[in-house]
């Protein structure tokens, strides 16, 4: 069965659930677990539930019985109108029919409504806020004796052999049809010998035999989106854990009808707390994709943090789960970009764990080395803790592991789960009872094939004396020297062959440095292809000349003149009194230029100009 949450309202398809307090609610279609049988449905905290079609007295199912509803099955048209106080999915296709033949389940009036059918609905360790809404309860009841078709229902739920009571709501804002009833549940009823088969006979012992109520109807052809023909079951006491849980319908009085009635039943609503993961939904995240999840319990956790989600959080990043605290570091790994497959010598992911239960604790963590966007078996490590062992630090570690498909990739992703259930490599996916999933992404790095130590430089007799050396060097090809005037815009001025392996120095000459600043980097090559950049150095030269800027004439008619110290072009602006450009032009010609002021309005102006090595100065000039 799949399952997709939704927050209130319910929708889905499937599995559904809201939020409050931290508190998650999930239902689920009993059609769906019917079908799921013998082996049942895990819910996402893990816990199985089961459904039976039941019958007690001789009551008989029809085909149709315990089958997905629609709009027009279940004893009328229903388009979703319901009770306020059920919150679960209002789709007629998240509903089961139940259907029975007539005879076999009628004159519950006289019979203590020993002959019925319904549903069992079963789960394997005791669970929270069990309710559920039956639908179109109707029928014509006529007085005692006399032949009719009132439909009634009702429920009886446990927690392992205690009997746990149940509130029965009905409408309170429309002229009502169903009335509570008194019925005795005899040591020789039917429904004791159901709960004697199904649960034990301890819980059957403890059911109520008087004062136990039902709901049944006194008007004939309603709708079950009419509110007046509804009936929502909750647990009295909301606290209340419940392991067994029975719906019972069937017909009031004693009918001459022989045929079929038919009623529905909504989802059933439950409520757990679980914990899910956070990679991108390729790797199974959500529940509607099949994603892991863990029942939160105290003492079993990756980390110190385990806290109840409502769904998996896909996201690129994988840290939409502020809990996973598992993994305090993540280690980058070194990927060639270039490299369709090489291979990791050594990769090591560690996580931290605390196991409180008294049982051994399985871990088991993926890697995708292959980076096709989902976790195989063959990309994961298991380990196990033993019970004795309550805290501590797992290591994860892959040696000689094959890399392949991260041409391009920033990243791959990690999944580590931990539960002290029978957890495989398998289990990528899947609810279990305890434990905790944690997400992360592995990013990658460039390798270091060039360690570059020293860099720096001189400018001696007008020659820019470069000089560096290596640290390491593995697989490196060259060096790329590159100049700038302005420190962003580099070109480059030579190149030096690398030695290629082992710690080395090297020297570079440029015999052209300007006479003011100068900027230098290397590029370093590798032979695979990739690249890197170093730190930029600044070197002045030792006859170094202040930027300067003069203009003439001034005041000026025509074209005022500049002369710069300025070795590079130059960026020229004019600003009138009020801050407007009124002029912007390229200077290629530091060392004497002009500007055409001839159309320029009589007043004040000012000139900024901007050398390509950075250096400005703004001058105030007349114009006549």
């Amino acid at each position: 069965m799949k399952i997709f949450p939704r927050i209130l309202p319910l929708l889905f398809l499937g599995i559904s659930s809201q939020t409050k307090a931290q508190t998650y609610y999930y239902s689920f279609p009993l059609y769906s677990i019917i079908n799921s049988m013998p082996g049942g449905t895990k819910l996402p905290d893990g816990t199985i539930v089961k459904v039976d079609k039941i019958s007690t007295g001789g009551g008989t199912h029809t085909d149709t019985s315990g089958t997905k509803g629609t709009g027009h099955d279940m004893g009328g048209t229903f388009t979703g109108k319901t009770l306020a106080a059920y919150t679960g999915s209002k789709d007629s296709s998240e509903f089961t029919v139940i259907q029975g033949n007539t005879q076999t389940i009628d004159n519950g009036e006289a019979n203590n409504c020993a002959a019925s059918i319904g549903f069992h609905v079963y789960f394997d360790r005791p669970t929270a806020n069990i309710n559920f809404l039956a639908l179109d309860i109707d029928g014509a009841y006529n007085g005692p004796g006399v032949s009719g078709n009132a439909e009634w229902v009702s429920s009886m739920a446990f927690n392992g052999t205690a009997f746990v009571p149940y509130t029965q709501t009905t409408s309170t804002t429309v002229t009502p049809v169903l009335t509570a009833r008194k019925i005795n549940i005899g040591a020789s009823h039917s429904w004791r010998t159901l709960v004697t088969n199904s649960v034990s006979a301890a819980a059957a012992a403890n059911i109520p035999a008087s004062n136990y109520y039902i709901q049944t109807a006194n008007v004939n052809n309603l709708q079950p989106d009419d509110l007046n023909s509804q009936v929502f079951f909750n647990p009295t006491t909301a606290t209340d854990l419940v392991t067994d849980f029975f719906c019972m319908w069937g017909i009031w009085p004693k009918t001459n009808n022989v045929g079929q009635q038919r009623s529905g039943v909504s989802p059933i609503i439950v409520s757990v707390k679980s914990d899910f993961g956070d990679d991108p939904d390729s790797y199974k995240t959500l529940l509607a994709s099949g994603g892991p999840s863990h029942g939160v319990l105290p003492g079993l956790s990756l980390g110190n943090t385990n806290e109840p989600k409502l769904d998996g959080q896909p996201s690129a990043a994988a840290n939409l789960d502020i809990n996973d605290d598992g993994v305090a570091n993540v280690p980058a790994i070194i990927n060639t970009p270039l490299l369709t497959t090489q291979t990791i010598s050594s990769y090591t992911i560690i996580t931290t764990f605390n196991n409180n239960t008294g049982r051994d604790a399985n871990l088991v963590c993926w890697i995708d080395w292959n980076g096709d966007g989902t976790f195989d078996p063959s990309e994961a490590i298991t380990a196990t803790v033993p019970a004795s062992t309550t805290s501590g630090s797992v290591p994860f570690t892959w040696n000689n592991v094959t890399l392949s498909g991260a041409g391009g990739a920033m990243q791959t992703y990690a999944r580590i789960r931990l539960t002290t259930g029978a957890i495989t490599t398998s289990d990528v996916g899947g609810a279990f009872s305890d434990g905790e999933v944690e997400d992360y992404r592995i990013p990658f790095v460039a390798p270091l094939v060039i360690t570059l130590g020293d860099f720096k430089g001189n400018i001696i007799n007008g020659h820019a004396q470069l000089n560096w050396n290596t640290l390491e060097e593995k697989d490196a090809q060259s060096f790329v020297v590159e100049y700038a005037a302005n420190g962003a815009d580099f070109n480059k001025v030579g190149e030096v062959t690398a030695v290629g392996s082992g710690a080395n120095s090297y020297s570079f000459t440029d015999d052209n440095p300007a006479r003011n600043i100068n900027y230098y980097r290397l590029r370093m090559r590798n032979n695979d292809g990739t690249e890197t950049s170093s730190k930029i150095i600044a070197l002045k030269s030792a006859n170094m000349i202040p930027f300067a800027v003069t203009i003439a004439p001034n005041p000026v008619s025509n074209n005022i003149n500049l002369v710069t110290t300025s070795e590079t072009a130059l960026t020229v602006q004019v600003y009138n009194i009020l801050g407007k450009i009124v002029y912007t032009g390229k200077m290629f010609n530091p060392s004497y230029s002009s500007v055409d002021c001839s159309g320029f309005t009589p007043g004040t102006y000012f000139m900024k100009v901007t050398s390509d090595a950075g250096e400005t100065q703004t001058l105030q000039f007349v114009k006549n």
